[in-house]
């Protein structure tokens, strides 16, 4: 396997994960709570999407790279 195809099988996981807790959220919102778990839900969701921006930006300098090379 190579870096970007496991860079790229992280993305996936880590969105998978993003979309566990937003369904989470989005339920404890339906039920009414405010407390300190949802914002830590919250910031666990962040900073999911955070290294999921991350590991696309790495996707990405590469083509840029061989691109310039051209």
């Amino acid at each position: 396997m190579t870096t970007q195809q496991t860079t790229q099988h992280e993305i996936r996981n880590l969105e998978k994960e993003l979309h566990a807790f937003n369904d989470r959220i989005v339920e404890l919102q339906k039920e009414g709570h405010r407390g300190h778990a949802m914002e830590v839900l919250k910031a666990n969701a962040i900073d999911l999407a955070r290294q999921i921006d991350e590991l696309r930006c790495l996707l990405v300098e590469p083509a840029k790279n061989d691109k310039r090379a051209i």
